[in-house]
């Protein structure tokens, strides 16, 4: 499950997930405006799955 990030202050929502696991991809971006992630490894492959949930929501 995504875990938002308690002490950062702004009017930001900034959460901590799973790239790879549907269903914290999900659950993060559900409502959502805008969709920043911070990526490093497979980046491809992540990418794709944020942008295969996006095209769900």
């Amino acid at each position: 499950m995504p875990t938002p990030i308690k002490h950062f202050e702004t009017s930001a929502t900034i959460i901590e997930g799973d790239v790879l696991s549907t269903d914290d991809l999900n659950e993060a971006i559900k409502g959502q405006d805008i969709v920043y992630a911070n990526l490093a490894g497979a980046v491809d492959k992540m990418a794709g799955e944020i942008v295969s949930a996006m095209k769900c929501q």
